[in-house]
């Protein structure tokens, strides 16, 4: 690590930690140096640390935030813990990046919207990695330049049959047993929600209806969502957790002029017009790395945060704004940002 590298923290040592922000971490070793782990099983704990240099172990988050070798701490917990450990982190003089969503209530997603102003020293970063892939980015990029010509309408495909048998992020009893409503729809669906906002704006209005397939993977796994966006561009979110024989994940946009179809994940962008079809390969791990990239750069070099807690928020209340839809059977407005 430079002399300019950050003393990292990490509060949760589970499937996040392990697959998703050790790879980029371990790739921004000039940049990031773990010196501190916790978690309440000290098994896990041990085995991550192992893996990563050897930090100190903490059997509970509150002594590794008083240690003041950690400058800066990444939260990989239970949603429903998240405003209270960021809180608590930000009060010990912390700098947070926060697993998404930000909070499992909108009401704590509000509150935490008004924390960079009570703690102006401090960066605080939700880890949304879908707002920092390459992706959606060269997406975005290429609708812009009017390629397709004015984009009218939007729908993202979701399938996936997600088994405790089979997927160990379904395996995780706090998802199971969540405290907060949605379950994966939550978990999930604030990734597209990301995104949607990304290159359609802010969003006016939702319908959606929602369904209980497979109970055993928790309160809701299917979601169809309508969505009117404030651009006049309209939306369709399917999200459906209990697939069985079909499998997806495409991002299609139309445009007067022709379509653009992004294989999410397989990094595929396709572009459809009356003349055939045409694909760019775009190279990415998502945007993880880039999301420590930025984090690292707003410590240090006081860069703006891209995604910040109000980003989250406004995430959050999309696909609570669905889920309410659902559970009355009507249209709702989505509610502006309280700041």
């Amino acid at each position: 690590m430079s002399p300019s590298g950050i003393r990292l923290g990490i509060i949760g040592t589970g499937i996040a930690a392990f697959d998703l922000h050790w790879p980029a971490l371990k790739s921004l070793a000039d940049r990031f140096q773990i010196v501190a782990v916790a978690n309440r099983t000290e098994e896990k704990a041990r085995r991550f640390a192992a893996l990563v240099g050897r930090p100190k172990i903490y059997g509970n988050y509150q002594d590794l935030l008083r240690d003041p070798a950690v400058e800066a701490v990444t939260i990989a917990l239970p949603i429903h813990l998240n405003h209270r450990v960021a809180w608590e982190a930000l009060k010990a003089g912390k700098h947070v990046l926060l697993e998404k969503p930000v909070a499992g209530d909108l009401r704590k997603a509000q509150e935490m919207v008004g924390w960079p102003q009570r703690f102006p020293g401090l960066k605080m970063m939700v880890a949304e990695n879908y707002r920092f892939s390459r992706w959606f980015w060269r997406l975005k990029e290429r609708l812009d330049s009017g390629e397709i010509g004015r984009p009218f309408a939007l729908r993202w495909d979701v399938f996936a049959l997600v088994r405790p048998e089979t997927n160990k992020y379904a395996r995780t009893q706090w998802r199971l047993h969540h405290q907060y409503p949605g379950g994966f729809i939550l978990d999930g669906g604030v990734h597209n929600a990301a995104v949607f906002r990304l290159l359609g704006g802010e969003v006016e209005s939702v319908f959606a209806a929602t369904k209980s397939v497979n109970p055993a993977i928790g309160e809701i796994d299917t979601l169809i969502a309508l969505l009117s966006f404030a651009s006049g561009l309209q939306g369709q979110l399917n999200l459906f957790y209990s697939s069985v024989g079909d499998s997806a994940n495409v991002l299609t946009v139309w445009g007067e002029t022709g379509t653009f179809r992004l294989l999410v994940g397989d990094g595929t962008l396709q572009k459809i017009g009356e003349n055939g079809k045409k694909e760019e390969e775009i190279v990415d791990d998502g945007g993880y790395r880039a999301e420590y990239e930025n984090f690292y750069d707003a410590i240090r070099r006081n860069a703006p945060i891209r995604s910040s807690f109000e980003e989250g928020y406004q995430d959050l209340q999309l696909i609570f704004t669905a889920l309410q839809s659902a559970k009355e059977k009507r249209v709702l407005p989505v509610g502006k940002s309280p700041h």
